[in-house]
């Protein structure tokens, strides 16, 4: 049997880990291995766990198959942004990434929750007035997506 290829397109979307953030997980994986298997799309890609997978290449993994570009993207973030040590400026950036995700998500399928899948309010997705299309060149990072 093949072993499967990860790949990690979605690792920029929020800022790496420090050093000593990395050297905890370090040892939490080495002392109690680890606890939460990854997460990746059906071809492979990394939405949860990059950090671990670096760590341990052999980590457990789940496939969550049929989420389109944007769904993908608020996946990361969701999955990432309540156990993260952001700073409250990163927090705002972050949730201006959001905002930009909901939209695309809005305009992929207008009758879908946006709210559910990008981790907003109900009313924060009421306030977008104006969908916009995701490309496959759409970044969250460095101040683009809004």
């Amino acid at each position: 049997m093949t072993e499967p290829r990860f790949t990690t397109p979605f690792a920029h979307l929020l800022p790496p880990l420090t050093s000593e953030e990395k050297e905890a997980l370090r040892a939490s994986i080495e002392l109690e291995g680890v606890r939460e298997p990854i997460v990746v799309d059906e071809y492979g890609q990394v939405l949860d766990g990059h950090h671990r997978l670096a760590i341990a290449p052999d980590v457990p993994y789940r496939v969550v198959a049929g989420l389109t570009e944007a769904e993908k993207i608020a996946y990361v973030y969701n999955a990432n942004l309540t156990r993260r040590n952001l700073s409250p400026e990163q927090k705002r950036e972050v949730a201006q990434h959001m905002k930009g995700i909901a939209r695309a998500l809005r305009a992929e399928n207008p009758q879908k929750n946006p709210a559910k899948t990008a981790g907003l309010s109900c009313f924060c997705i009421r306030s977008i007035r104006v969908p916009v299309r995701l490309s496959h060149n759409f970044h969250c990072g460095g101040g683009t997506g809004r």
